[in-house]
C-alpha cells in the first residue's frame, strides 16, 4: 500500500485498504457472532483474499495467468458450500432451533448457498462494469457468432456468421474476432463455482452421513463458541522486547545502550496499545493468545511487523 500511495496509484490503495478490511471479517466474525473458524478455512480466506485483490487486481495475475480466475471461483464454490454446510449445523447449536434435516438436504442446501453467492457476484460485476466502466467481466475474442437475427426467413433458427473482420468507428480491429462482453466469462465463472460446490456438497454428504467421522470437513466448519475474555501473554511482550532490542541494537550501532532500552520501552507500549486497540479485529494480533501452542505463529507475524519497521528507519534515517 505504502508504494501505490508514492506511486500516486490511488485505485491501488483503495484495493489494499479494502484488502485490510476484509482480512478482519473472520476476526469480527470470531469475536461478535462467537463463531470460532477453523485455522485452515481461516487460512484459505484470507489467501484468497490476497490472491484476488493483491496478487489479481494489483499484480494483474488476471491477465498475466489464464485460469487465475477460474481457480478463485472455483476455491469460492467450494468455500461457500463449507460455509452454507456449516449453518445448519450452527443453527442446530443453538438454544432457539432445533432442526432435524436429512444428510441429502443439507447437502443441497450447501450447493444451493454457494450457487446463490456465486450469481450475486456476477450481479456485482455486471453493475460495477454497466455504472463505473471497469472490465471486471473479463471479455473474449470470438470468431463467429450464431442469432436469429441473420435469419433472412425470419424463422427461429439460428444462422451462424464468421467473423472475418470488424470495423468500430472507422477503425478496422486487428484482434482476430470480435469481443463477447463479459458472457462467456460470466459463465465460465458459474460453472467452476459449481465444481466446487459440488464436490464439497458430495464431501459433507459423506461426513454427516459417517456421523461426523473424519477430520477433512471439520477443518472448514465454523462452530459456535463461548465467548471468553482473552489475556495477554506477558511472554509475548517479553519477546517482542527482546526482539527490538536485536534490532535496534544491531542496525543502529550509534544509538547509546540506555537510549536503546527507553525506545524499546516506547516501542513496546505502543504495539502493546495496539494489540488492545485492535486484537478485536486482527487475525495476526488474534493468533497466538488464545493457545500457548500458538505462540510461536504469533512471534512470527511480530517479527515479519518488526522487519518492516527495521525497513521503514532504514530507509528513512
Amino acid at each position: 500500500m505504502i508504494a501505490q500511495i508514492i506511486n500516486k496509484n490511488w485505485d491501488n490503495v483503495f484495493l489494499c485498504v479494502f484488502t485490510l478490511v476484509l482480512f478482519m471479517i473472520p476476526s469480527f466474525v470470531d469475536k461478535e457472532l462467537h463463531i470460532k473458524m477453523p485455522t485452515t478455512l481461516e487460512v484459505i480466506i484470507l489467501l484468497f483474499i490476497f490472491s484476488a485483490e493483491i496478487l489479481g487486481e494489483i499484480q494483474e495475475y488476471y491477465l498475466i495467468f489464464d485460469h487465475w480466475d477460474a481457480m478463485l471461483h472455483t476455491i469460492n464454490g467450494f468455500l461457500m458450500a463449507a460455509i452454507g454446510f456449516s449453518l445448519i449445523d450452527i443453527l442446530n447449536e443453538n438454544e432457539n432451533f432445533s432442526l432435524s434435516l436429512s444428510p441429502i438436504f443439507v447437502a443441497v442446501f450447501a450447493f444451493c448457498f454457494s450457487m446463490t453467492i456465486g450469481v450475486l457476484w456476477e450481479f456485482f460485476e455486471f453493475a460495477a462494469d454497466w455504472f463505473f466502466h471497469t472490465d471486471m467481466q473479463k471479455d473474449t475474442i470470438i470468431h463467429s457468432i450464431s442469432s436469429v437475427i441473420f435469419n433472412p426467413e425470419g424463422k427461429n433458427v439460428a444462422v451462424t456468421i464468421p467473423i472475418e473482420s470488424v470495423v468500430v468507428n472507422g477503425q478496422t480491429w486487428n484482434y482476430g474476432g470480435y469481443i463477447d462482453i463479459g458472457l462467456i466469462d460470466t459463465m465460465s465463472d458459474l460453472f467452476v463455482n459449481f465444481i466446487g460446490a459440488v464436490v464439497f456438497s458430495i464431501f459433507g454428504l459423506f461426513y454427516i452421513k459417517g456421523r461426523g467421522k473424519g477430520t477433512f470437513v471439520k477443518r472448514f466448519m465454523p462452530k459456535l463458541k463461548k465467548y471468553n475474555k482473552k489475556v495477554l501473554n506477558r511472554t509475548f511482550f517479553i519477546a517482542i522486547n527482546l526482539y527490538f532490542f536485536l534490532i535496534i541494537k544491531f542496525s543502529f550501532t550509534k544509538i547509546h545502550f540506555l537510549s536503546s532500552g527507553f525506545l524499546i520501552s516506547g516501542l513496546s507500549y505502543l504495539f502493546r496499545f495496539l494489540f488492545i486497540q485492535f486484537q478485536r479485529y486482527s487475525f495476526f494480533f488474534r493468533h497466538g493468545l488464545k493457545q500457548p501452542d500458538n505462540l510461536f505463529s504469533a512471534l512470527f507475524y511480530w517479527c515479519l511487523a518488526g522487519n518492516f519497521f527495521f525497513y521503514l528507519c532504514h530507509h528513512t534515517f
